[in-house]
């Protein structure tokens, strides 16, 4: 898996970012059964509003590939958005 988060702070408390993670699983056999090779490919983009308590995140959300848990051979592509709060003072 990888993992990649950028932003840009240029802008004061409005500070644009994007977001990536990537997953690849390797099917196996176990018990006579085969099971597929799956993947995951997730990207964010929003903006992070700042203050001295820590972050709000807007962003728009797209994700591909195989689903978790019981749905785990279902393959779909979902489009959204979310709000994230991080507390806590930022990184200087």
């Amino acid at each position: 898996a990888l993992d990649l988060h950028l932003r840009w702070r240029g802008w004061g408390r409005a500070q644009p970012f994007v977001s990536g993670y990537v997953e690849q699983l390797y099917g196996a056999e176990l018990g006579g059964r085969r099971f597929a090779d799956a993947y995951l490919a997730r990207a964010l983009a929003g903006v992070a509003l700042t203050s001295p308590l820590g972050d709000v995140m807007l962003y728009l959300a797209a994700d591909i590939g195989n689903r978790k848990g019981v749905r785990g051979l279902t393959e779909e592509a979902t489009l959204g958005v979310g709000v994230r709060l991080a507390l806590g003072p930022a990184a200087r």
